[in-house]
């Protein structure tokens, strides 16, 4: 039996303000401003990771972060960026 599904995609805003519907106001401003977020909003989203993160990094761990944009093509990682204390 060979049956044949529709898939209806979930609408792609076309507007900012529609994005701003869509997206939380972290997700916006790394997805739509290009943002750099790393660390800042962290310890504002789950505090406990937010700490773990700064324990691991002052302990030496190696945290790095990219400048991504994510469009309906895919990924794209164009730079690195730094981490804020």
């Amino acid at each position: 039996m060979d049956e044949t599904r529709e898939f209806e995609a979930p609408s792609i805003p076309d507007t900012e303000e529609g994005w701003r519907r869509r997206l939380s106001p972290e997700q916006f401003e790394v997805l739509r401003n290009k943002g750099t977020v790393v660390n800042t909003y962290i310890r504002d989203i789950d505090p406990a990771y937010g700490m773990a993160f700064d324990r691991a990094r002052h302990k030496g761990v190696e945290a790095i972060a990219y400048r991504c944009t994510v469009a309906n093509e895919g990924l794209d990682i164009t730079a690195p960026v730094p981490i804020v204390d």
